[in-house]
């Protein structure tokens, strides 16, 4: 037993350095510089940041330029949230949960008063959801999907440009994403190689981040190395709401998590999904269950409720088998932090949209508000 103690211990015990030795040389030097110079420091920061960039698709404005061009401060944007609690983070969610199912049974309504929401749900999307059959018919069925939601958005006035698609847009090389039992057989939902679209979105709840994709892609401004960075994050986040406002000052998944909300349910005020009623369902579903899934992580977090009741409730409200809420419990045990950040990211942007609402009175519009939001580094991070 001893020995296997020994082994144990022998990667925690590091050996004693003088504090001079800590750091090399040229950390000190770099330290003394910074603190003496911190202004021709911050511009060879900016330059290199500048010239050594992973950023594919969007120009590098420095940092502090580009929140000087956007008008509107950091400061604004996090000072009430910072001090969110569970319990707050919460009652929002509860708020969008019942917001969002009266809103389904509208929609349900419109298409079938006689059969309820989920069997709706289940009957026309479940049951026929159908993969697309190769990269060419996505790629060709993206660029439509683009110019239906280019056109919409210019006649709206909700952005000026839209970005073209990313690199990475159809597949994910992060096979890490796939590893907890969501890996199928080939071609089936949930592989990475193959995915669906609009109509043809599967309905269970591998698709989470695939609902409405031609939209959320096509107006989402991160870049291949937010995502990168994102990517980083992931593994140095703890797996509970605690762990993750540690990192808030730098939380990449709160604001991108709620930014995909945010322009989901924007698309969806707007009238986007009025002309596809099946679809409009399938949005408001996704909308639905994020609200949801935060609700029931909090329940879960703040031991109110044992998780058989938290499986339950979760089944009952969206109606999953019993076979497959398994695999949705898992992911919500795995990143509890992510569903909690859709519903504070979107709430925080909606916040920002307000207060700069109220800044500049008549002269405020959406398409300025998300022009400048966007161009301050895609996501206002401090």
């Amino acid at each position: 037993l001893r020995s296997e103690w020994a082994l144990m211990l022998r990667h925690t015990i590091t050996p004693f350095r003088p504090p001079s030795a800590q750091y090399p040389r040229a950390t000190r030097l770099y330290r003394a510089l910074n603190e003496d110079n911190k202004r021709a420091v911050s511009y060879f920061w900016n330059r290199l940041r500048r010239d050594i960039s992973y950023h594919s698709d969007q120009r590098v404005i420095p940092e502090r330029m580009r929140y000087e061009r956007t008008g509107f401060d950091k400061i604004l944007f996090y000072d009430q949230y910072i001090d969110l609690n569970l319990q707050e983070v919460g009652q929002i969610a509860a708020a969008q949960v019942s917001y969002f199912r009266q809103r389904l049974n509208q929609v349900a309504r419109q298409i079938d008063p006689k059969r309820p929401w989920q069997q709706i749900y289940e009957e026309e999307i479940t049951h026929k959801a159908k993969p697309v059959a190769s990269y060419k018919a996505l790629h060709e069925a993206h660029m439509a999907a683009f110019k239906h939601v280019e056109a919409f958005v210019q006649q709206k006035g909700l952005f000026s440009e839209t970005l073209p698609p990313g690199k990475y847009i159809y597949s994910t090389r992060d096979t890490r994403h796939f590893e907890f039992g969501e890996r199928l057989n080939p071609g089936m939902m949930g592989n990475a190689h193959v995915l669906y679209l609009n109509r043809n979105t599967p309905a269970d709840d591998y698709a989470e981040e695939r609902m409405a994709q031609h939209v959320i892609q096509q107006l989402y401004p991160g870049t291949v190395f937010m995502r990168r960075q994102q990517d980083r994050l992931k593994q140095k986040i703890a797996p509970t709401l605690q762990g993750a406002l540690k990192h808030i000052n730098k939380p990449f998944w709160l604001t991108q998590q709620g930014w995909n909300t945010y322009v989901l349910e924007l698309m969806e005020e707007q009238g986007y999904f009025d002309h596809d009623p099946i679809e409009h369902l399938s949005v408001l579903r996704q909308l639905y269950r994020n609200a949801l899934l935060a609700t029931a992580v909090k329940h879960y977090m703040n031991h109110e409720h044992p998780l058989n009741h938290v499986k339950a409730y979760i089944s009952n409200s969206l109606y999953i088998d019993k076979a497959n809420i398994g695999t949705t419990l898992d992911k919500i045990m795995r990143k509890p932090e992510l569903y909690l950040f859709r519903v504070l990211g979107r709430e925080m942007i909606y916040a920002l949209r307000e207060k700069v609402r109220q800044k500049e009175g008549d002269a405020f519009s959406l398409r300025s508000f998300h022009d400048r939001f966007i161009e301050g580094g895609a996501l206002p991070i401090p």
